[in-house]
């Protein structure tokens, strides 16, 4: 994905790092980010609420969280698959019932908008870290 990006990132007239880089091992200093953004990312980090506190403590005071995810369904049949899909998945990789909206609570976000793309389960997060 990196060499992917690279065409994208050389065109920016701006300032743009990209990197491999695990959630749970941040090398930046505190309060370091005015957003974030995450794509279909916290189904798979092992510990999501602490990969989430991770997010938090790089963001700076007000800082943004943005986050396009699956998560779990309420709506049967669509929940029953999801969570009979999950521990096979598991192995792979993804978890595909994992409640995300929930995790940016726990990790001490303040939730600012929710948008439904597919039914309950592909949504987009908004969140603000207020320190």
């Amino acid at each position: 994905m990196l060499e992917f990006a690279q065409p994208r990132v050389d065109a920016y007239h701006g300032k743009m790092e990209i990197s491999e880089i695990d959630v749970m091992d941040l090398p930046y200093e505190e309060h370091s980010f005015d957003q974030v953004f995450t794509s279909c990312t916290f189904c798979s980090v092992p510990n999501p609420v602490e990969g989430l506190k991770a997010l938090y403590r790089v963001l700076k005071p007000g800082g943004e969280l943005h986050m396009f995810e699956h998560t779990g369904s309420r709506i049967f049949p669509f929940n029953l698959m999801l969570n009979l899909m999950t521990p096979l998945t598991r192995n792979l990789g993804p978890e595909m019932n994992r409640p995300t909206q929930d995790n940016v609570k726990k990790a001490g976000f303040t939730l600012t908008g929710l948008n439904h793309i597919y039914m309950d389960v592909v949504k987009i997060i908004h969140a603000i870290a207020e320190k």
